[in-house]
């Protein structure tokens, strides 16, 4: 058995909404500004078929492997008014971005996210975001958890919305030949 550091950013719900506000980065509080001044429509969107589209226009552009049955286990048979939320941003009747968020009585999980880079909008991802950030403080909720990323971009796009750095760690079991891997990735 191997243990694997990694890292999630914390936002504290019990803090101010215009203390949530500051901590934001200056790029997401003018994305969100942007996305006021154009009028984009951010939904709480109940329609999962919706929120899956613009999700997998993610998946797709990026090359991300998807198990279909899982990711459809969450979003249609999982995924209820009592667990999750979502949230999407509309430009000219057209979802453009996307947040899917579960949660239990203390914490909200951020699990997916995704646009539409056709008709993708600075804002409207951020927007979305910040939201279910709002709704999560609104449901009494003490946690927002980004669910971390080791991918670098994904990284720096948590990290602006101000939260706290806090290591997780993953146990795995792996056979001689993929620890080899992981321990030359590692070093590469």
């Amino acid at each position: 058995m191997d243990v694997m550091v990694k890292y999630t950013y914390h936002i504290d719900l019990n803090t101010p909404e215009d203390i949530l506000l500051a901590n934001l980065s200056s790029e997401k509080r003018k994305s969100l500004n942007k996305a006021k001044s154009d009028e984009l429509e951010i939904v709480r969107e109940t329609n999962m078929k919706v929120v899956k589209e613009v999700i997998l226009k993610t998946f797709s552009r990026n090359q991300i492997s998807k198990n279909m049955n899982f990711f459809d286990k969450i979003l249609f048979e999982f995924a209820n008014s009592h667990n999750a939320f979502a949230f999407v941003a509309y430009r000219d009747k057209k979802p453009i971005a996307a947040t899917f968020c579960v949660h239990d009585s203390q914490r909200a999980y951020y699990l997916f996210g995704g646009y539409d880079a056709e008709i993708k909008h600075h804002g409207a991802g951020v927007s979305c975001m910040w939201q279910s950030i709002l709704l999560a403080k609104q449901m009494g909720l003490k946690t927002f958890d980004f669910e971390g990323s080791m991918v670098p971009e994904i990284e720096k796009y948590f990290r602006g919305f101000g939260g706290t750095l806090v290591p997780y760690y993953a146990a795995y079991k792996a056979s001689l030949p993929l620890k080899l891997l992981f321990k030359l990735r590692k070093k590469l």
